[in-house]
């Protein structure tokens, strides 16, 4: 499965950057689809994140219905950074992955 990371711009719950964490990934980084049922938003979510725990988003809402089941029963997902997207300069706008 190809995608965009969603939730890209918003702040880390502990405070962290995501644009800035963004832009100290590479392309072909490996990354880890987490579960994050106590997400406010949607129970269903599932967090994108670098392997040393950084959140860089969440999978779109309509995939992550679909994963949240199997993360639950203790499927693991791990994929790679495929291309990230800036709008010139050091505006990161987004994170294309693929697991």
């Amino acid at each position: 499965m190809i995608t965009k990371i969603v939730g890209v711009t918003f702040p880390n719950r502990n405070g962290s950057d995501r644009q800035e964490i963004i832009r100290r990934c590479r392309i072909g980084e490996s990354i880890s689809l987490i579960r994050e049922p106590e997400n406010e938003y949607d129970s269903n979510a599932v967090k994108v994140c670098r392997c040393n725990g950084d959140q860089l988003g969440y999978i779109k809402r309509d995939w992550a219905v679909k994963l949240a089941g199997m993360l639950d029963s203790g499927w693991q997902y791990t994929g790679k950074i495929l291309d990230i997207q800036s709008a010139g300069g050091k505006s990161v706008v987004g994170v294309t992955i693929q697991f």
